[in-house]
């Protein structure tokens, strides 16, 4: 709309007649990657069939948002989910290639990618976010090491329940490398009540409090922080190696009341204040079965493994190897808590002062 004013000669003195006239959008260009005036949506081409139509329109059973991927304003569509089904994303690419800053997701298992639209790991997560309304969502992400701007862009916060991070390939890992970063690599956040991670390696990744990340996470769980009260975790084959905390959960730290699963994978050489592998809170059920612990460091407690009050632990074919500790437990660190041992074996464990 257009507002225009002339000056009306009949009026004595100065007047003006308003009206309001529909103008089009004459500089706005259907394929150039921004959403502009009279679009609903621009992906990057004038093709139809990708959920963005040729005239720059939402099509028909497709979903398209934007607005995410700076310092572009391109649009990101998918196939609408119908409830109840079981739709697989597939991050592609090579993941040790640096990724353009477009982080978005084209297309899903019944679709095909433009290279346009680059997906990434942390876009996939956004997706799931926008259409995980009780369906379950599998992410799978080719093997290989995804670092910064290689894949993800850390940290990076789940968002989504009942979604399923893992490899493309079964048996192969990917890597989530922090290369030193003072940030936890991944978090659980807030309101997510079901995630599974599975044939995943968290590397380096340091949770040490930098301002540019939340702060209520910043200092707990190197690797991974579980941070939302009740939340169910699953990790499967799931390798923390080199993670460490400024306080709390070298490789992985555990809120109140969560439900976390560990099923085969290890901890290795992690370190922390308390819980140089694993750090629990209250109220915590923790089950692992089949996972190596080894050669983790906690400067005060829990060499290997922390819990807090009215916590539960259950470890069945475990081994728990060489971890120490600085002060107390090093091995493990119970605070009015049950730690159950089922076939596992606990050696080379040592503390300065107790345990």
């Amino acid at each position: 709309l257009l507002l225009h004013f002339s000056s009306d000669p009949s009026v004595v003195g100065p007047g003006f007649e308003t009206s309001w006239t529909d103008v089009a959008c004459p500089l706005s260009v259907c394929g150039n990657g921004v959403v502009e005036c009279g679009e609903a949506c621009d992906d990057g081409n004038a093709l139809g069939g990708d959920g963005c139509s040729s005239e720059c329109s939402i099509e028909t059973a497709w979903q398209c948002w934007h607005g995410f991927s700076s310092p572009f304003n391109q649009s990101c569509c998918a196939p609408l989910v119908p409830l109840g089904r079981f739709d697989t994303l597939r991050v592609v690419g090579d993941p040790t290639t640096v990724l353009p800053t477009s982080d978005c997701v084209c297309g899903s298992s019944t679709s095909t990618s433009r290279t346009a639209c680059t997906p990434t790991i942390q876009a996939a997560s956004v997706f799931a976010d926008h259409v995980s309304s009780g369906q379950e969502i599998v992410i799978t992400i080719q093997p290989g090491t995804y670092a910064e701007r290689a894949g993800l862009v850390l940290p990076m916060l789940l968002s989504a329940s009942n979604v399923t991070f893992t490899s493309a390939v079964p048996g192969q890992q990917v890597t989530i490398s922090g290369a030193q970063r003072t940030q936890t690599c991944w978090a659980v956040g807030p309101e997510v009540k079901a995630v599974t991670i599975q044939d995943i390696t968290f590397s380096e990744c340091l949770g040490l409090g930098d301002p540019a990340y939340l702060d209520s996470f910043g200092d707990q769980g190197g690797g991974l922080t579980v941070h939302e009260d009740g939340a169910e975790v699953t990790l499967r084959h799931v390798h923390f190696v080199d993670c460490a905390a400024k306080t709390t959960g070298g490789g992985l730290f555990i809120r109140s009341e969560s439900t976390v699963r560990i099923q085969g994978g290890s901890f290795t050489g992690n370190h922390a204040v308390r819980g140089g592998a694993i750090f629990a809170m209250a109220e915590v059920t923790l089950t692992m079965d089949g996972t190596v612990i080894l050669n983790n460091v906690a400067s005060k407690a829990g060499g290997a493994l922390s819990v807090g009050t009215e916590s539960s632990s259950s470890l069945q074919s475990c081994q728990l190897l060489n971890n120490t500790a600085g002060d107390i437990g090093g091995t493990i660190e119970a605070i009015d808590a049950s730690v159950m041992l089922i076939n596992s074996q606990m050696r080379g464990g040592a503390a300065d002062a107790a345990g």
